[in-house]
């Protein structure tokens, strides 16, 4: 999609009944410390507020979609880049 054709799709008025009014787009950003000290801050809670971390076993094999790994959904993502990927396959055994 380029930006042409996402422009018409947002400026788009397929109600004859209605007056077109364009679209408002807001971007939030956020300070990157900010956010790690918020995630800090939500992660250390105790008791945690959620409640899948009592109902998971750390030691078990996570499957998603019942059968792949997080090493086969992430790694063709994280092995990019040739001679020096942001990860191998065995960073994957350490997690």
């Amino acid at each position: 999609c380029d930006t042409n054709l996402l422009a018409e799709y947002l400026l788009r008025n397929d109600n004859a009944f209605r007056e077109k009014r364009g679209v408002k787009v807001i971007h939030l950003v956020r300070n990157p410390f900010d956010l790690a000290v918020s995630n800090w801050i939500y992660h250390t809670q105790w008791p945690t507020p959620e409640l899948w971390v009592k109902s998971v076993d750390p030691c078990t094999e996570e499957l998603w979609f019942g059968s792949q790994s997080l090493e086969n959904m992430v790694g063709p993502t994280l092995l990019v880049g040739g001679e020096d990927p942001i990860m191998t396959s065995q960073d994957f055994d350490s997690l």
